[in-house]
């Protein structure tokens, strides 16, 4: 009986644990893999309506390595169940999506703040229109269907980074993914709080965030975006933001490779590569792959020929599909 009792009172414990890592928002485990909240998840037939999939970049023309990004994400949209259709943004076609006086980031051409300009941009064309936003230097490894899986459409969802992570509760999201339905709560709320700028520039960023914490290993002006989650996290609570799906990076469903060493792995045939459905490439690395893509250094084979290279040479018939 006794044995019995104590079987009895693990499985509650276990449940009751279970449950609480599925619905305390204001507890959300550094660890953990994939949170999510339904509340105000309404069923509803979708899938006829086009999702936009938004690139935004304002240098021209395209580096080598963000034109076959781009090619590769119409192949994986073109092999989707969902109708998603990419969408590039253009400094010269800005105007036609959004107003440029919204925004001071919107209106300053300065190069020293276009990642500043590139996260506006980003959050109100989810605002605004809704669908995805990714980051120029994403690469896909298989098809969008997992983003409208399960009522995905209606959600909010990004991935935060668990080795940023210091406040419980207030996870660090990246920026370089995101998906959501117009107007949703989270990105509103995002948006509302990166608008408290007043310039384009340290001052007003300064003036936005005041004192609001600043996570490890995020610099306070290049990654403001990320400090305006904290900010309005701080303020209330994750759950109110619902419905959303939240991945960790260790999820499997996101990497950020963050070495050199990395993309000439990438480049090599028969090397191992750790990935799930989205990469993305930092900057330097983007400037490295291009270096390499213009010396022919990506081998038949390999990660990248797989991914970026081999669906433009003959896409009816690649054999990664």
């Amino acid at each position: 009986m006794r044995t019995c009792n104590v079987l009895a009172i693990v499985v509650i414990v276990v449940a009751g644990l279970y449950l609480v890592g599925r619905a305390s928002d204001s507890r959300l485990p550094r660890r953990l893999q994939v949170y999510e909240n339904r509340t105000n998840l309404v069923p509803r037939l979708i899938q006829h309506k086009i999702v936009h999939v938004w690139m935004y970049w304002d240098e021209m023309p395209f580096p080598p390595s963000v034109e076959l990004c781009l090619n590769n994400w119409r192949h994986m949209a073109a092999r989707s169940s969902v109708p998603f259709h990419v969408v590039v943004v253009t400094q010269e076609t800005l105007s036609r999506y959004v107003d440029k006086s919204a925004h001071p980031c919107l209106k300053n051409e300065n190069t020293q703040w276009r990642a500043l300009r590139s996260d506006t941009v980003r959050l109100w064309l989810l605002h605004k229109y809704g669908g995805v936003y990714m980051d120029a230097t994403c690469i896909l490894t298989e098809n969008l269907d997992w983003i409208a899986a399960d009522g995905g459409l209606q959600m909010f969802q990004a991935y935060y980074n668990t080795r940023h992570m210091t406040r419980r509760g207030v996870p660090v999201l990246e920026s370089s993914f995101l998906a959501a339905p117009a107007e949703h709560p989270f990105v509103a709320r995002w948006l509302s709080v990166f608008s408290e700028m007043p310039t384009c520039d340290r001052r007003g960023i300064d003036h936005a965030l005041q004192d609001t914490p600043i996570q490890p290993y995020l610099d306070r002006y290049y990654h403001f975006v990320y400090h305006c989650v904290t900010k309005m996290l701080s303020r209330r609570p994750l759950h109110e933001f619902a419905p959303y799906r939240i991945r960790s990076e260790r999820s499997g469903k996101y990497m950020s490779f963050l070495s050199r060493q990395n993309v000439d792995d990438m480049c090599t045939k028969g090397t191992v590569i750790a990935y799930g459905p989205v990469l993305k490439l930092v900057g330097d690395e983007r400037r490295y792959l291009d270096g390499q893509i213009k010396k022919g250094a990506v081998e038949r084979g390999s990660f990248l020929w797989r991914y970026l290279i081999a669906i433009n040479e003959n896409p009816a018939r690649s054999c990664v599909f």
